[in-house]
Parts: structure tokens; C-alpha cells; sequence
């Protein structure tokens, strides 16, 4: 799945090493401003890896195109859905 917006946020990345691989790994989440229907609004996606890279090229205010994958899970007996970016570029 593919979406266009503007990078609006980008939060601090959080980095650590996987228990079972002790592989390291790195994560980010970022804010994209989308045009939803006829209003604007701001969703929260997350990055990991080399996704991570190629988000630290972009800057605040510049329209990106992301290729992202829709997670939903299931935590206590409650559904979550989660956005995760497998690429994102400046266009």
C-alpha cells in the first residue's frame, strides 16, 4: 500500500538488541500530514532499519511518498492496528 503526504514530525529513535537473534536494531516513529476526504490530518507511522536511514534524509515540511504495511494485533483481548513504513522517499 502506498501513501503521499508531508512529513510533519519526526520523534527520537529508540535502538536495542534483539533477546533471541542479539542482533542490534533501530526504530522511529514519524507524523505525516494526509489529506483524508476533504480535511487534513496527521497519522503516526513507524519506521525500523534501513527505513530508519532513509527517513534521517528527509526534512520536516517535504512530500514524501511511503510504501507501508498495516499490522493489526491483538493485545489483553483488545485489536490495535499499527502503520509500519517499509519505504519512504521525498518526491
Amino acid at each position: 500500500m502506498e501513501i503521499i503526504g508531508k512529513l510533519y514530525g519526526v520523534k527520537e529513535a529508540r535502538q536495542g538488541v534483539g533477546r533471541e537473534s542479539g542482533k542490534p536494531w533501530v526504530s522511529q516513529d514519524f507524523e505525516l500530514l494526509i489529506k483524508n476526504r476533504n480535511k487534513e490530518e496527521v497519522i503516526v507511522m513507524n519506521a525500523w532499519g534501513a527505513t530508519c536511514d532513509q527517513l534521517a534524509k528527509i526534512e520536516i515540511g517535504q512530500l514524501v511518498k511511503v510504501e507501508l504495511v498495516v499490522h493489526g494485533e491483538e493485545y489483553n483481548g483488545k485489536r490495535y492496528n499499527r502503520l509500519e513504513a517499509s519505504f519512504i522517499d521525498a518526491i
